[in-house]
């Protein structure tokens, strides 16, 4: 069996963080999630993980560290530079999409309100994540 995807997942709606787990649970993604609320927690979850996570879906506005902020600091950091980072945001400002993607995301998917279309949105980015971490394994 292979490895389970390792996600870290910075949001900082409760619900949004519900929602996705039901989603990666009715796809039956082979998956581990750690949750962030903010920017600055995710950072303490990476400095005392011993492994760091495949993938970061990462909202933009978030209270005390929001998602541009931390960018910048995983961008400059030798040891989080090379995470895949997906802005999963419902900000559709053209200026939030350049500024991320000039600051090295991987991906930036907007948080749609139809379930069938978070669904398919959800299943395809973590399919991706999860054959790019097959392999490099």
């Amino acid at each position: 069996m292979a490895k389970p995807l390792s996600i870290l997942l910075v949001e900082d709606d409760f619900f949004e963080i519900l929602r996705f787990n039901n989603t990666v649970s009715v796809l039956n993604i082979n998956c581990h999630i750690k949750e962030a609320y903010n920017g600055a927690e995710a950072l303490k979850i990476l400095e005392s993980s011993n492994e760091l996570p495949h993938l970061i879906l990462l909202d933009i506005n978030m209270p005390v560290l929001n998602g541009k902020e931390l960018l910048k600091i995983l961008k400059s950091n030798i040891l989080y530079k090379n995470i895949p980072t997906v802005m999963f945001t419902t900000s559709q400002k053209t200026n939030d999409l350049k500024e991320c993607y000039n600051l090295g995301i991987n991906g930036y998917m907007l948080k749609p309100s139809n379930y069938d279309e978070y669904l398919s949105k959800i299943s395809s980015t973590l399919n991706f994540f999860s054959e790019v971490e097959f392999l490099n394994t």
